[in-house]
């Protein structure tokens, strides 16, 4: 039985309840957790300043040399628009804002990032902490999301994932008491709220673009529950109409792309060693050529336009699934794998190593794997195996939704890349370590030493594969990814 099906006394029993559930005994006062957080997210907030002050490279980082340049642009008063073929220019117009109160150079816009992004931090914390109602519970997500340092190095960057990342922490905040609310007013003015945030995270990324799919899951998980069903079929109705038919990446795109590149390169072996998007080795080149030639061919082209791109893609898609299953089964697979790899995201570990303060690659690369290895490693011994008791839980629930939805959309709706895995451990991980931490203390009793078998042997196969990505990394194509340190 789920809990709105309850009578109001005792719906609000069960809801303390669940909330005893994750809730521990502390002795720490409202008023010094409130200096701690102070206290810490101001250490967070100065992080992120110094790697700012430290950095020297900017244009070179992901598809910042394209936010530079229409940033440029529109200072000297040419027309931008907020979307151009595959890239999110939106930052552009708020560094544009910022620029015209503040004037100067872009420092200013980079210190609003540092503080969007100690504010992010801040919203991950409440959430946690509204949850468990503990203090312990929330101190950890702060902690381990300050020691991050792969995403306090985003504040150094000008593009758009502390932005997704940003409106993912406030989706989160808002969907928990949502999820729990009975009282209709108050579940009209969530909905409109997250609404709002859904579809103005459509203006900075993609990713809360088809959230709808959460919503469908949940109503699933509750057909017997009508008030249930009615309270997520109205916040679903207004996102996908919003989501299909006022779209802004569609809308306001001078040069609108669809997704079939996308998908071409994240389910194909052409780019990389496959699933990433880029051709780099002169057999795939070649393959992909000749290819292209014989597609040309076959329907009597001579120019190739970008429809004619599409439909090529198309087969190649289905030609390499339908031809070689297993092979696009592994392959989804390793780009899993891979996205939470031993190999250091390229950003960060470029802003470091070229940085005023500059460091050698192995002390850059410690600073990067350090802290996001012990998040990865206690994201897996603090996982819930129980599939019943994820869905019996219904907050939990609805973070492995999220958590699910987000890797699927980082890893296996196309190429993956390192660079994106940040969004998944400050949402996702963070979370759930904070959740869990009593169940990752009492891990090593007896009574639990089967769940401590299986979690040690994935932890083992994770570390097989990272050691087979080092084996690639330093010997087999050591030339490809050390020409950033040459």
């Amino acid at each position: 039985m789920h809990i709105t099906t309850l009578k109001p006394k005792k719906r609000q029993l069960l809801m303390k309840t669940e909330t005893l559930k994750y809730s521990d005994k502390t002795s720490v006062s409202p008023a010094r957790n409130k200096l701690f957080i102070f206290l810490i997210l101001s250490a967070h907030f100065l992080i992120c300043v110094l790697f700012y002050l430290n950095t020297t490279t900017f244009t070179e980082i992901s598809e910042s040399a394209s936010v530079f340049n229409a940033y440029y642009c529109l200072l000297n008063g040419e027309k931008v628009y907020p979307f151009f073929a595959y890239w999110f220019f939106t930052p552009v117009f708020v560094a544009y804002f910022i620029h015209m109160i503040f004037g100067g150079t872009l420092l200013y816009y980079f210190i609003f990032q540092c503080l969007l992004s100690t504010v992010t931090v801040y919203l991950i914390y409440r959430t946690v902490f509204n949850i468990t109602k503990s203090y312990r519970s929330a101190r950890i997500t702060v902690l381990l999301s300050v020691a991050y340092t792969e995403y306090a190095l985003l504040s150094s960057v000008f593009y758009n994932q502390l932005y997704e990342i940003f409106f993912i922490s406030l989706f989160l905040l808002l969907i928990f008491p949502f999820n729990d609310e009975t009282v209709t007013g108050k579940i009209t003015r969530l909905a409109a709220m997250l609404v709002f945030v859904i579809y103005l995270s459509a203006y900075f990324r993609k990713s809360l673009m088809f959230v709808y799919l959460i919503f469908f899951t949940l109503m699933m998980l509750n057909l017997k529950d009508k008030k249930y069903l009615l309270k997520f079929a109205a916040l679903s109705v207004p996102v996908m109409i919003l989501m299909l038919f006022f779209n802004p990446y569609k809308m306001f795109n001078s040069n609108y792309i669809g997704n079939t590149e996308t998908l071409f390169w994240g389910h194909t072996m052409y780019g990389g060693h496959g699933g990433e998007a880029a051709l780099l080795f002169p057999e795939n080149i070649e393959k992909y050529n000749r290819r292209l030639k014989e597609f040309m061919d076959k329907n009597n082209l001579t120019d190739i336009t970008r429809e004619s791109m599409d439909e090529f893609e198309k087969e190649e898609i289905i030609g390499f699934i339908k031809s070689e299953p297993h092979r696009w089964i592994l392959l989804q697979a390793r780009k899993v794998l891979y996205t939470f790899g031993v190999v250091p995201e390229r950003d960060g570990f470029l802003m470091l190593y070229k940085g005023k303060a500059s460091l050698h690659w192995i002390v850059a690369s410690l600073i990067l794997q350090i802290p996001y290895t012990s998040i990865l490693m206690l994201f897996i011994l603090s996982l819930d195996l129980s599939i019943k008791e994820i869905i019996s839980d219904s907050r939990k629930r609805i973070l492995y939704l999220l958590g699910i939805y987000i890797i699927a959309g980082i890893a296996l709706f196309g190429p993956y890349q390192e660079r994106y895995r940040p969004v998944v451990l400050i949402c996702f991980f963070i979370p759930v370590i904070a959740l869990n931490y009593q169940k990752t203390i009492s891990l090593f009793r007896k009574e639990n030493r089967k769940e401590l078998i299986i979690k040690t042997a994935l932890i083992l196969l994770l570390l097989a594969v990272w050691l087979y990505q080092t084996y690639e990394v330093l010997i087999v194509y050591r030339d490809r990814y050390f020409k950033i340190v040459q």
